[in-house]
């Protein structure tokens, strides 16, 4: 609970843009993307995202696409999410569970 007050606080002063979303969603709870009205693709992308190491370049490959192809879906992702970029996307979802 502690290590969460801090996260919270951290991202809410370096971040104030989010710190409403943070609040809406405590952490650990479960985010559930069907929810999002998110496709199997950008589903399968924000997934694909959350593995350590991967960048645009590897998500292109993997889903045989461009690299700038990735950066609009994800572009897309971090709007319904209510974040400006793939960094904080990732910081948001390393504090839920996926489902």
């Amino acid at each position: 609970v502690v290590v969460t007050n801090i996260l919270e606080f951290s991202m809410a002063f370096f971040y104030p843009q989010i710190a409403n979303f943070i609040v809406h969603y405590p952490p650990g709870n479960i985010i559930n993307f069907s929810e999002y009205g998110l496709s199997e693709r950008q589903e399968n992308i924000i997934k694909e995202f959350l593995k350590d190491g991967t960048n645009y370049k590897k998500l292109a490959e993997t889903f045989i696409t461009s690299e700038s192809t990735i950066k609009q879906e994800m572009n897309r992702i971090c709007k319904i999410f209510g974040v400006e970029n793939a960094a904080m996307l990732k910081l948001l979802f390393k504090q839920y569970y996926i489902a």
